[in-house]
C-alpha cells in the first residue's frame, strides 16, 4: 500500500545519484532509471527488483528471530601478552621494540585462550595517570580480567613483565588462579637459592617456597639458563621428565622439570598462536590513517 512503484522508482534513482556522488562511477543515468552503459566503466547495478529483495530482508529480520547467547570467556586455560600491530606512519602511540618480529606499530595488551582465540585487548598508549601498587603489568592484568564472571573457572599464565609478589596478592583476594615467571627484583626476598648458586650446579635442579599466609609458591629451576616461575594454584611437585641436549655426552638426556614449569609452556603461548594466526592472514591493502591498521 505504502511502497507503490512510483516511490520505489525515486528510492532506486536516488541510490543511484548517491552512488554516483560518492563512490565516483562513471556512468549516465536519470530518475527513470534509464542509464547508459560502457564496457569501460564500473556500473553500479540495482534496479527495483533489487530493492523489493532488500525490504523483504529487513522485514524478514523482524519476525523471523534465530537463536542467540551473548559470547562470554569459555575456555579454561588463558594467557596475558603483548602483540604489535605494523604501523610505519606518524603517531604518538607508535613504538619501536628491538627484536621483536613486528618493531614498529602499535603495542596491544591481549587475553587469549591458550588455543589462540582472543577475548579482550587494550592498545597501550602510554603510562597510566591512575598509578596502581601493582604497577603497569599488574595493571593490564587485572584490566583484563575484569570480564571474566567466575574466576575459579579459569587459570591464567603470562611472562615475567607482569608478575610481580603483590599482584600474586590481589589475584588470590579476588579469586584468579594465576602462574607466570617472574624477575629476581620482583619476589619481595623470597628464600629460595640464588640465582648464581643454582646455576652451578647440574641441569634440571630446582629449588622452591611456599607461603602458608597467602598460597603463593615460588619454583626456581636450572635449564639452560635460570626461571623462576610464581603461581598460587601449583608447586613443584609432581615432577616431570624433560629432554635435554647434553653436550659433553653428544645425544638427549633426561632431567626433571617442575610440574608448574610444564604447565607453563604448555599453555602460556596463547597470544602467539594468535598473532601467527593475523600475520598468515594479514590485509595488503594499506591506509594511510593511523586507524586502518588497528
Amino acid at each position: 500500500m505504502f511502497f507503490d512503484t512510483e516511490l520505489l522508482d525515486l528510492i532506486v534513482g536516488y541510490s543511484l545519484k548517491y552512488a554516483k556522488d560518492n563512490n565516483r562511477h562513471d556512468f549516465d543515468f536519470d530518475y527513470s532509471l534509464k542509464y547508459a552503459k560502457d564496457n569501460n566503466r564500473h556500473d553500479f547495478d540495482f534496479d527495483r527488483i533489487d530493492l523489493l529483495k532488500f525490504i523483504g530482508i529487513l522485514c524478514l529480520s523482524g519476525y523471523h528471530s534465530l537463536p542467540q547467547t551473548q559470547l562470554m570467556v569459555f575456555t579454561f586455560n588463558l594467557s596475558v601478552d603483548e602483540q604489535m600491530v605494523p604501523y610505519f606512519g606518524r603517531h604518538s602511540c607508535k613504538m619501536y621494540i628491538k627484536g621483536k618480529p613486528v618493531r614498529f606499530g602499535f603495542k596491544l595488551w591481549c587475553l587469549c585462550s591458550s588455543d589462540g582465540y582472543l577475548y579482550k585487548f587494550v592498545p597501550y598508549a602510554g603510562a597510566s595517570a591512575d598509578k596502581t601498587t601493582v604497577g603497569l603489568g599488574g595493571g593490564v592484568v587485572l584490566d583484563l580480567l575484569s570480564i571474566l564472571e567466575n574466576p575459579q573457572n579459569h587459570q591464567v599464565f603470562f611472562d615475567n613483565f607482569f608478575s610481580s609478589y603483590k599482584l600474586f596478592s590481589v589475584l588470590c583476594e579476588q579469586g584468579f588462579y594465576a602462574s607466570g615467571t617472574i624477575r629476581d627484583n620482583r619476589t619481595s626476598n623470597c628464600p629460595l637459592e640464588s640465582v648464581k648458586s643454582i646455576a652451578k650446579k647440574e641441569r634440571g635442579t630446582h629449588d622452591c617456597a611456599y607461603d602458608q599466609r597467602t598460597g603463593i609458591s615460588m619454583v626456581r629451576w636450572n635449564d639452560n639458563s635460570v626461571v623462576t616461575i610464581i603461581s598460587n594454584q601449583f608447586n613443584s611437585e609432581p615432577l616431570c621428565p624433560t629432554k635435554r641436549y647434553n653436550r659433553k655426552e653428544k645425544k638427549y638426556v633426561s632431567i626433571d622439570q617442575p610440574h608448574v614449569i610444564k604447565l607453563y609452556n604448555k599453555y602460556m603461548g596463547g597470544v602467539d598462536l594468535h598473532d601467527n594466526g593475523i600475520s598468515n592472514n594479514r590485509i595488503t591493502i594499506t591506509g594511510k590513517k593511523w586507524w586502518w591498521t588497528l
